[in-house]
């Protein structure tokens, strides 16, 4: 906090126009006034000497040796005397006033001898002489000096100080001091006009949200000022005690104590009340070291010991509160954030007027950056009250509209709505749809017993509603804290039967708490779930076929065709033929060695569901080798499994991957099936979690011969157009229904003249003409009678038939993009019905573009023109 003071004095006194203060180097002769001089530098000119033992009067000072110093602003911190000396003559015709400023607000004494004037010294000023004992009361300290046309002065000046000794002395004359003066009151004005803003603000709070936080801010803004405001205006002098002098060094040292108490109150507050912790104790370490310090200051008085033991402990707390507020911003905590917000101006400031006691920054720089800094902590603060003002608004507007709709909620609400007191019979107020879910006149629920209306003939066990009977009796009337501990005993879900129908509930219960804590009442919510717990169970079995559909086609797709045909076929035969050598009482061996084939013939397909399943047995049937009929029909039926599960493969391999071809065959080329397995990823996820299933893939290569510069644009096209299939033929059209749907698509591609033809088909809702005939008028596409014109609207961008937007459709833009990578090749592309159902995407490309083999395009143009 003692940093920030002097951050914060020097941005005020200094932001609007200092000495620059970067280790000027030492100017020998006399400083050269003109008649038009307003300001002049001195620190180039002054030669220094230390008095570090008993204090020198000016006699005493002119014996000393004076020497250029290494830097002519910058004495660090000490409890001596400086001595200043240097020399300024007036060359104009007339006499000339100029003042000697010294602007460092926080020196203690300075004394100023002039040796050419009658008297030698003349005035004594500083933070420790009383406001009304000073001549001029300027902010910074100043001293008028009367000089005489063309006659050298020699002028003696003594600072001392327990701050920072950075003495920065001007010669300034009476106009320029005075417009100066007037420019840092305005900046003073402004910026204390925000700190009184924030402060009204705060009480403000603390009055509507009776927040004791509120309070210790106020304490910390009030303290931390108390500390400025002497040395700024002189407020402890002019108004309190004018004419004692060193109060401003007594009030302003305790009142750094009370900053530092104050702001690890408010600290702690604010972030007890955030959630967030700080250290133990430490509102205690604080205010102990505080108390005595304080019995320091009041009875041996104030030193330099404030500049380097009270900063120790400021500097420990306050890295306290920045690793605790670190720690609640990585927990998304606004107020954590705000508070490490705030310090960012103000370790700003403090590390600007740091940077002036090493002469690294100028001051006039260090009090412009200083200032800004602590505007931005005074507007980052103002923010977060007005955002907590804002939330407490939007709290009781929402309690407005909250109270104006419970009648119309409890009238339209699809679940029932109970409320009820320590006696458990059900109040007046309830839903409406109650009456209706029990079969019960809506005059018949008033005044039951609850327990007795929400469990006709439940699945409840007399323990259960005799524990949850005891329960809601002692909760009402008791404090909140008691539904922490027996809320659990309440029951979540039951099944009851009304009229002899199977029905499934989900209650909620919730206290209604009052002012002083205590639960007044008791609210239930019950949820009819029946359809829900009936599509969960149809969902499960549906999920878990298609998870298992999904994984063998993952497992087969990525492979070879007919390594896939040799393995199938394989291993059916040898599960055969280990069943057969069980039934016949063979040798053991010989089922082992079929399993280990089928074993390793699975993991080189990267098939683990055979692999597993085939190892599994391989190891009970290892430990079963010789035991009785008992332990045969056991790996028989093991076997059985493995059977089933080849079967499996078979089929997703037979409808969903091969066209019925007998023995699917393999090119070295990449053919249209590896082409399109990408696009198929997305599918699968998308099926995952619906009622879908895409139960046939039938894809016919009639090319073969795929260029590989165009097999991105095509894996492209058929991305979208697969896609816009799935989701406008199926999930979109069908998605809300209830039972396993099919989807089957076809992808063929065959030469055509010196074209190429991709057909993608499926069997979909297909085409609603009528909605893209809205859609085209929309737009304005003229369209006449012809349903392909119609459907060539939707290549448009922009328009869709899906109603909202996913993850592949709904934005107007896949058949779109599918046109434009066709054109881009030279090709075109159009829609169609399908026959019977569904729809059809044709996309022409010249053979040329498409085909690897060059001999078949030149053979494609020639079967053209010969025909």
């Amino acid at each position: 906090m003692s940093i920030f003071r002097y951050s914060l004095i020097t941005c005020i006194l200094l932001a609007t126009g200092g000495v620059e203060g970067q280790g000027a180097p030492f100017i020998t002769g006399t400083i050269k006034l003109s008649a038009t001089t307003e300001i002049a530098k001195v620190n180039p000119h002054i030669k220094v000497a230390l008095n570090n033992n008993e204090p020198w009067n000016i006699e005493k000072a002119k014996q000393q040796d004076f020497f250029a110093p290494a830097d002519s602003y910058h004495f660090g911190v000490t409890d001596s005397t400086v001595w200043v000396r240097f020399r300024v003559i007036n060359e104009g015709a007339q006499s000339k006033k100029m003042f000697l400023e010294l602007e460092n607000p926080i020196i203690n004494n300075m004394q100023v001898f002039d040796l050419s004037a009658n008297g030698n010294k003349i005035t004594k000023t500083g933070s420790n002489i009383a406001y009304n004992s000073r001549q001029y009361r300027y902010k910074n300290h100043t001293v008028l000096l009367e000089l005489m046309p063309d006659k050298e002065h020699e002028i003696f000046v003594a600072i001392s100080s327990q701050n920072p000794m950075n003495l920065q002395l001007t010669l300034k004359s009476p106009e320029i001091i005075t417009k100066q003066q007037n420019q840092t009151n305005l900046m003073s004005g402004f910026y204390f006009g925000a700190i009184f803003l924030v402060a009204t603000l705060a009480i403000l709070m603390f009055l509507l949200q009776k927040q004791v936080s509120y309070l210790y801010y106020l304490g910390l803004l009030t303290f931390l000022h108390i500390t400025l405001i002497p040395y700024i205006f002189g407020i402890n002098h002019a108004y309190i005690l004018p004419n004692t002098n060193n109060m401003g060094t007594y009030i302003t040292s305790l009142a750094q104590v009370g900053t530092m108490i104050f702001f690890i109150m408010f600290t702690h507050r604010l972030f007890q009340d955030a959630g967030l912790k700080l250290p133990p104790y430490i509102r205690e370490i604080a205010i102990t070291i505080g108390g005595f310090y304080c019995i320091k200051i009041l009875f041996l008085g104030p030193s330099t010991l404030h500049l380097f033991v009270l900063p120790l402990a400021e500097i420990s707390l306050i890295v306290t509160t920045l690793v605790a507020s670190i720690k609640g911003v990585r927990q998304k905590s606004i107020t954590a954030l705000l508070f490490l917000l705030s310090w960012v101006g103000i370790l700003s400031a403090a590390l600007a007027w740091v940077a002036t006691i090493f002469g690294s920054v100028s001051v006039k720089f260090a009090g412009i950056a200083s200032l800004l800094a602590c505007l931005f902590q005074a507007v980052v603060l103002l923010a977060a009250m007005g955002q907590n003002v804002m939330e407490l608004q939007e709290d009781k507007v929402a309690a407005s509209k909250y109270i104006s709709k419970i009648r119309a909620l409890l009238d339209n609400i699809n679940q029932g709505i109970i409320t009820f007191d320590e006696s458990l019979c059900i109040d007046a107020e309830f839903s409406a749809f109650l009456a209706s879910f029990y079969k019960t006149a809506p005059t018949a629920i008033p005044g039951k017993d609850v327990m007795q209306f929400v469990f006709p003939n439940s699945n409840l066990s007399a323990n259960d509603y005799n524990q949850a009977y005891q329960s809601l009796g002692f909760l009402a009337g008791e404090k909140a804290i008691s539904w922490q501990m027996n809320h659990s005993k309440l029951p979540s879900a039951v099944t009851i039967f009304v009229e002899g129908r199977e029905k499934h509930i989900a209650l909620l219960w919730s206290p209604m708490v009052n002012d002083q804590g205590i639960i007044e009442r008791l609210m239930l919510s019950i949820k009819d779930i029946t359809e829900k717990r009936l599509l969960e169970a149809q969902s499960r079995t549906q999920i878990a076929e298609n998870k298992r559909f999904l994984t063998i086609i993952s497992e087969l797709i990525i492979q070879k065709k007919s390594h896939v045909y040799e393995y199938l076929t394989d291993a059916s035969l040898r599960i055969k033929t280990a069943i057969d050598a069980v039934d016949s009482n063979a040798e053991q061996e010989k089922v082992l060695i079929e399993l280990h084939t089928i074993k390793g013939g699975a993991r080189l397909l990267g098939t683990k569901s055979l692999s597993n399943l085939a190892h599994s047995l391989e190891e009970t049937a290892k430990q079963q080798k010789d035991r009785g009929p008992r332990e045969k029909e056991a790996i028989r039926m093991l076997l059985l499994r493995l059977e089933k599960e080849i079967i499996a493969y078979s089929d997703v391999f037979t409808t969903a991957l091969c066209k019925n071809q007998s023995r699917p065959k393999d090119d070295n080329t990449e053919i249209l099936q590896g082409i399109i397995s990408p696009c198929l990823d997305e599918v699968w996820k998308t099926l995952e979690e619906t009622r879908f299933r895409l139960s046939a893939l039938k894809c016919h290569d009639g090319v073969n011969s795929w260029n590989p510069e165009i097999i991105p644009d095509i894996r492209n096209m058929l991305m979208h157009g697969i896609n816009n299939s799935i989701d406008h033929g199926y999930l979109n059209a069908n998605g809300h229904g209830v039972g396993a749907v099919d989807i089957k698509l076809e992808l063929e591609a065959y030469l055509e003249g010196e074209n190429i033809i991709l057909r993608l088909k499926d069997n979909g809702k297909g085409i609603d003409l009528e909605k893209v005939r809205n859609l085209a008028q929309n737009k304005g596409i003229y369209f006449g009678n012809s349903d392909e014109i119609l459907i060539d609207a939707l290549f448009v961008p922009g328009i869709s038939t899906t109603e909202g937007v996913t993850a592949t459709s709904g934005r107007g833009i896949g058949l779109s993009a599918v046109r434009e990578i066709a054109k881009k090749s030279g090709g075109s592309v159009r829609l169609e019905k399908g026959v019977p159902q569904g729809a059809e995407l044709v996309i022409i490309l010249p053979a040329e573009a498409v085909l690897a083999d060059r001999d078949l395009a030149d053979a494609a143009k020639e079967q053209l023109i010969a025909g």
